[in-house]
């Protein structure tokens, strides 16, 4: 299986397993498809899962400082998985620490965490949850207090309008969600698209 957040952050190399998921891809032969052949499919819609691996990269960009700190991240994870030793020195400091650059990243992260593993969840199906998870991370950055990485912020809500916010309007995810009883037309966030939404919901037949 190919995984979908294949962006890997700075400093934490490709593990081999990652490299051998993409084994069958790479030996696939190059064959010229004739484009007739895929004429009575519906219109493509780009995967979703992919998009927030884009928005993070064009944010990371910008982002030199917190670039650093996930570096400087990378080789304690290493230190930790390479010595039992380290691992108990860490272990045994233990003390809540003071708001700083590495929690205020991790504060940012942590919406488009959860929206890579609702889309990406097994055996269960996603395509309603893209709707009100989209119109949650955007919530979220919008009003998240961030004292280090203000551009970062910034850049990320560009390239979320430049990525994301296209599924918003796409019908076949808007209908998805309404007919999810889980969100139904709670996720509307306007007047005209709530009407809009209940034109579209199915009627009970009558006797």
């Amino acid at each position: 299986m190919v995984k979908a957040f294949s962006f890997k952050l700075p400093g934490f190399d490709s593990s081999p397993d990652d490299e051998q998921d993409y084994d069958d891809q790479d030996n696939l032969p190059d064959e010229e498809v004739d484009p007739a052949v895929f004429d009575h499919l519906p219109d493509h819609m780009p995967c979703f899962a992919h998009m927030p691996q884009l928005v993070i990269k064009n944010g990371l960009k910008v982002a030199d400082q917190l670039t650093k700190i996930l570096r400087k991240t990378s080789t304690i994870v290493s230190a930790i998985r390479k010595s039992t030793h380290v691992t108990d020195l860490l272990e045994g400091e233990r003390s809540l620490q003071t708001a700083n650059a590495t929690s205020d990243a991790c504060d940012i992260l942590a919406p488009f965490e959860e929206i890579t593993y609702i889309v990406q969840r097994d055996q269960t199906v996603s395509v309603s949850f893209v709707m009100p998870s989209l119109l949650e991370l955007t919530a979220q950055l919008e009003d998240m207090p961030t004292r280090y990485h203000v551009m970062f912020i910034t850049t990320l809500k560009s390239s979320i309008s430049r990525h994301l916010t296209p599924y918003t309007h796409r019908r076949k995810l808007q209908c998805a969600t309404v007919l999810d009883p889980r969100f139904n037309l709670d996720w509307c966030s306007s007047a005209d698209q709530l009407v809009s939404m209940k034109e579209t919901q199915p009627t009970e037949p009558q006797a």
